[in-house]
């Protein structure tokens, strides 16, 4: 009777697992001795959880390689420019007849991410860490006129032209970028840096070998104006700049 009430537990244990989704076997082998001299293989546990292999946490690259470096990067707004002409009207009378006022939107609102100031609570010693990102309204830009639309009956006019920025990508974070470990980033390159930027036209101010004010600035502009990550040495602005291939 004992060993029927032992199997009906048992069997109730078991569908219970079974209904929250876990698997639950007897073992007819001991476990391993944990004062043996062979190591527990602890990824035969359930509850193991191997952080080498957690690729969706946005707290780490996924994918990454050893012996390189990641960051996470904030690309600005790309836009082009359309150049456009209307028929501005040089008259006073605005009531008057082939006259009408617009509106043209020259530049469109949208957001973009720009770094505050640190978290006075954060804990970390690395400022890295306590690092603020705001997400801030940009404000459409726009300019009205007073256009001919009838040039039969209203001569009174100039014809005026007139630049429109059109949204071609939107900026944000980038995700996971590689860039350069510190122990790459030498005074040779820095150099090669210096020169080819401005050999581009975005002057550093010296050619030193030395990431100063100067240099960041030009590198923070050459960035912003090719849609690159930005804020950072990282390989998709080596490359692009053909110091990398």
């Amino acid at each position: 009777m004992k060993k029927l009430k032992l199997l009906s537990t048992l069997s109730f244990i078991s569908l219970l697992f079974a209904a929250c989704g876990l698997d639950w076997t007897m073992r007819s082998e001991p476990y391993e001795n944990v004062n043996s001299d062979r190591p527990i293989d602890y990824r035969n546990n359930p509850y193991y959880y191997d952080l080498s292999r957690n690729t969706e946490s946005p707290d780490l690259a996924p994918n990454a390689e050893s012996g390189k470096c990641y960051a996470q990067c904030i690309s600005s707004d790309q836009y082009s420019i359309i150049t456009e002409q209307i028929l501005e009207y040089t008259g006073t009378d605005y009531e008057a007849e082939g006259v009408q006022r617009k509106t043209i939107i020259l530049s469109p609102a949208t957001t973009k991410w720009e770094k505050g100031k640190a978290d006075p609570n954060c804990l970390s010693q690395n400022p890295e860490d306590c690092m603020v990102m705001c997400l801030v309204d940009t404000p459409e830009v726009y300019e009205t006129y007073y256009i001919v639309t009838d040039t039969l009956a209203n001569k009174q006019f100039k014809i005026t032209e007139i630049q429109k920025k059109s949204l071609v990508r939107a900026g944000g974070r980038t995700g996971w970028v590689e860039v350069l470990c510190e122990a790459d980033i030498t005074a040779k390159l820095i150099k090669a840096i210096q020169h080819t930027l401005t050999d581009y036209g975005y002057s550093t101010g010296s050619i030193n070998g030395v990431m100063d004010a100067g240099t960041r600035s030009a590198l923070a502009k050459y960035q912003n104006n090719n849609g690159l990550p930005e804020g950072n040495l990282n390989i998709e602005t080596l490359k692009y700049l053909g110091l990398l291939w």
